[in-house]
């Protein structure tokens, strides 16, 4: 009986060996040092990358933390987006973020913004007077915005009769007043405004979280779809798997939940 435990013994030990090491693919092309959160068997892990770096889809054999069963994990991933730019509705059409984003995206914007701790000008600060006063700032900005375009294109235009052999008909023409013409500045001015802070933040979560990209990436995805782009930010530092989002709070999350799940 003692020769077969001694010989059991070893081959238990080598099996839990054999479990803390498990095969992860890289999601990105990722230098030496980056951190990435993998899954294997439902929990979630970090995996750091080896000397060398990696390239996307290349295998790696990685410990796998024991730790890791219980299931916890860390919910913000780094080296790669949570969601895709497109994955808009994959918590469902009615969820509190995805319609903030797409009715009131400045709002959804200075919700992320106050969540990683920036100024309303999108500069990070550990200054708490200064980020909690972050989401207020951007959206009364934000509703400003709305109103003064909304009057800009109500006054825009005068109507006048446009004769023909058909009869007379009213048709716009743009007023160019020196009035409208400051409105229409002013009005461009927020947009501008709203382009800035919304690339500045989103470059500033890609370096936090080490996710690749460039600068005109951030451009384009800002301009041409800024909805989707605030959607994809908030979703990145909220897990709604842990926590429902809320649509009317300052950082889109709710009391009880971190400042950044």
């Amino acid at each position: 009986m003692t020769d077969e435990a001694v010989l059991k013994e070893p081959l238990l030990v080598a099996d839990a060996q054999a479990a803390r090491t498990v095969s992860v693919e890289a999601p990105s092309n990722l230098d030496e040092g980056y951190t990435f959160e993998a899954v294997h068997e439902g929990n979630t892990f970090l995996v750091t990358v080896p000397e060398g770096g990696v390239t996307k889809g290349q295998p790696m054999v990685v410990p796998f933390p024991n730790d890791a069963a219980g299931g916890t994990g860390f919910t913000v991933p780094t080296g790669r987006w949570r969601d895709g730019l497109c994955d808009c509705f994959r918590h469902g059409c009615f969820e509190a973020t995805c319609c903030l984003s797409f009715w009131c995206s400045g709002m959804a914007l200075g919700q992320v913004m106050q969540r990683m701790k920036h100024t309303w000008y999108a500069a990070p600060t550990t200054n708490a007077e200064k980020w909690k006063k972050t989401f207020m700032i951007v959206a009364a900005v934000w509703w400003i915005a709305i109103i003064w375009e909304r009057i800009t294109n109500m006054v825009g235009y005068d109507w006048v009769d446009q004769c023909d052999s058909n009869g007379c008909r009213k048709v716009p023409i743009i007023n160019q007043s020196p009035a409208l013409s400051i409105m229409r500045t002013v009005a461009m001015l927020f947009s501008i405004y709203f382009l800035y802070i919304g690339i500045k933040t989103r470059i500033n979560m890609r370096e936090k979280f080490n996710i690749e990209g460039s600068c005109f990436g951030d451009c384009c995805a800002v301009f041409w779809c800024s909805c989707c782009s605030f959607l994809q930010m908030s979703r990145h530092t909220h897990d709604h798997k842990e926590y429902d989002s809320v649509c009317c709070s300052k950082t889109g999350l709710r009391d009880d939940a971190p400042e950044i799940v």
